[in-house]
Formats: C-alpha cells, structure tokens, sequence
C-alpha cells in the first residue's frame, strides 16, 4: 500500500502526510500501483489512479514515463528500456516486433495488444523509485492544481473568491474528496461539483 513506502520518499514528492492518507484512500477506489487496465477510453491506464495513455484523455502516463526516466533513471533502463520501451520529448514509444519504433496513441495501442509489454508496468509498481514518481506525478497533476485552484462562490446572494480551496478546506475527509473529484473528473469538474455545494452550505455555518 501507499504507506508501506516511508514517509520519506512520501514527503520528498511534495505530499504532506494528511495529502498521502487523502490518495491512499482514492487509491483504494482505483488499483494498486501496478494496476493496468486495457479496456477503456484511455488506450492503456496503469498505476494507483490510472494514467492514462490516450492523448484525447491528456496522456497522463507518458509524463509519468517522463517523470520516471528523468529522475530514476536506471531503474528505469531497467524495467522500460531494456524490453523497447522508452519516452522520447514527452511521447511514449516502443520498438515493435519488426524492431519499428511506435510513437504516442499507436504505440499504446500495440502495447495494449502484446501481452508480454504489460510486464514491465507490473514489476515497476513493484519499485519503490518508480513508484515515487508515481506519487510525484499525482501530485503535481491532481492534489496541487486541486488544492490551489480559486474556488468562486454565491453565499446568501454575494459572489466571493475563495483565494485557494485548501484555505477553506483543511480536514482529511475534505482533501480525500475534492482530491478524488479532481482524479476523477478534473480539476474543473471538482470545482463545478465543489462550488454549488458550498454556496449551499456556507449560509448554514
């Protein structure tokens, strides 16, 4: 689970503790970090709250790539390179059985079909470096464009800005759901759910 990882390695992404509960608990709703899932819109998903491949869903598992190959590099070589595949500016791509090298959406499409490249995604969920940079990319994707975006609000007929939601929201359940919106929906779709909820409950505090 998420925290069998060390606080540490937890904390080193950027997380605070209380943020780190918050994804533990979105993560039991998604997969473990080596969870793949090849049979949605997403082309290829994989991890702890599904990355996505496809670039009509914002390709969220080629910066994970990215972000792995940039800051666990040989473990990275390892696991990804040494079986053909790779992230070239940003871009997923493998080699092919004809040694062609795929690129983007075709190259998550093949490996989609070729069972054998789902390997390498299961051992690095197994990888505390590469797990990191999965923590790493959920924050940086999800829990900080969340915890930051400005939040406008109705109370009893006046327009306020909330500056950041994380001023107003402090407590874990809090975190836990608009963390799991912004997962889930974007951040956009949180704050579209967040808002009408708080004008309504606003007036009663």
């Amino acid at each position: 689970s998420l925290l069998e990882l060390d606080m540490a390695a937890i904390q080193s992404v950027g997380l605070t503790a209380q943020q780190a509960h918050a994804l533990q608990y979105v993560s039991t709703h998604e997969g473990k970090f080596d969870a793949i899932n090849s049979y949605d819109r997403g082309i290829f998903s994989y991890g702890f709250i599904q990355f996505v491949g496809a670039q009509a869903h914002g390709a969220s598992l080629n910066r994970l790539l990215a972000s792995m190959k940039a800051n666990a590099p040989s473990a990275f070589q390892r696991i990804f390179q040494r079986p053909g595949i790779d992230v070239e500016n940003g871009s997923m791509t493998v080699l092919n059985d004809t040694g062609r090298k795929l690129t983007g959406d075709p190259a998550w499409l093949y490996v989609q079909e070729t069972v054998r490249l789902y390997g390498p995604f299961i051992q690095a969920g197994f990888d505390p470096l590469l797990v990191r940079e999965q923590l790493r990319m959920a924050n940086e994707l999800y829990v900080q464009p969340a915890l930051n975006f400005k939040l406008d609000v109705t109370i009893g007929g006046i327009r306020l800005t909330v500056p950041r939601i994380s001023d107003v929201f402090t407590s874990e359940a809090a975190l836990t759901i608009i963390i799991a919106l912004a997962i889930n929906q974007g951040v956009g779709g949180m704050s579209k759910t967040l808002a009408p909820a708080v004008s309504t409950v606003a007036p009663q505090q």
